[in-house]
Parts: structure tokens; sequence; C-alpha cells
């Protein structure tokens, strides 16, 4: 009798935690989602001079603001992201400038509460492009920026010689976010 008693009671909390596995299961995993795009269009950096040759750094904040995305059926907030990810980054030389001064591009994300993330790069930069594309990291995870009310971009330049002066960029990024409904 001794020993059904704790059989019993063994199988109660075996239960018990299959219950909740398959709550948080359904909770966390389940429900339909929907991939919807996010956009930050032509943001300005600014490369302060002097720079050196070597690595410099540009940065932006950029608060998030999801008024401008659309899902089927919910709107886009922080709380129903599943996913995030960096689909587009092209950086574009300001007037006549061009990127022909940079050996290579970096762009990271970045926050208070997040440890940076390298999302893309672009080495080598090609000779007189006034427009450069980098390539996006199929492995970098932006989830967790998208979950705060603001990041920061930071682009890293590798200059091949010594420049006196301000560099200044803009930059065209799209994310692409999978929403839970």
């Amino acid at each position: 009798m001794y020993f059904y008693s704790k059989f019993q009671r063994a199988m109660k909390r075996i239960h018990l935690a299959g219950l909740l596995l398959i709550a948080f299961v359904c909770t966390f995993c389940g429900g339909p989602t929907s991939t919807v795009t996010y956009t930050v269009e032509d943001v300005e950096f600014v490369m302060e001079g002097p720079l050196f040759e070597g690595p410099n750094s540009a940065y932006l904040t950029h608060d998030i603001d999801f008024s401008s995305v659309t899902s089927d059926s919910l709107p886009v907030t922080a709380d129903n992201i599943k996913g995030a990810r960096l689909v587009s980054a092209t950086l574009h030389a300001d007037d006549s400038m061009t990127f022909d001064l940079w050996s290579s591009a970096t762009l990271q994300l970045t926050a208070d509460e997040a440890d940076m993330e390298e999302i893309a790069v672009r080495n080598p930069v090609p000779e007189e492009a006034s427009t450069i594309t980098l390539k996006a990291s199929e492995e970098a995870e932006v989830d967790d920026f998208f979950a705060l009310s603001n990041f920061i971009f930071v682009v890293d330049g590798s200059l091949k010689e010594d420049w006196y002066d301000n560099f200044y960029f803009t930059g065209d990024f799209t994310f692409e976010l999978e929403v839970r409904h």
C-alpha cells in the first residue's frame, strides 16, 4: 500500500509537469505567424574628422516605430514579434563623395540592454562606389533589439588612409519581422 500511494503521487506530479509543458509549448511556440517588413530609410551618419587609417565609427540611435508596419490581423508590437533579421543594408556617400577611402564596412546593432551584434559586412568596398550594399549575416539574431524602444546602428568603416574632414553618408536598412497573431 505504501508503494502504491508513492506511485500515485509520482504519477500526479508527472501529469502536472506534462500539462505545464503543453501549456508552455502552446503559448510560446505555436500559433500562426506572418512576415512583415520594417524599413529604416535615409538615416544620416557622420564620421567626425579627423579620421585615421584603420577602423572609424559612426553611430545613430533609432527609435522603433511600429506604426508604419501593418500585419494581416493585429498591430505589430514588441510583444508579438517572434523573430527578426536584416534583409538588406545600403550605404550612400554624401553628394559627390565616394567610398574610395574605405577598404571594408561593417554594420552592427547595440543597445543599453543588449550586446552588440554584427549584422552585415562588405569587404572589400568596390572602387569609386558612391553606394555600397552590405551582405546581411544569416546567423545574426536581432529579435532582442526589436523588444526594446530603441537601438543603435553602428557603422564601422576601415579607412585606407587618413582623412581630415567629416565623412557624411546615409543608410537604408530593411528588416523582416515574423509576427505572432
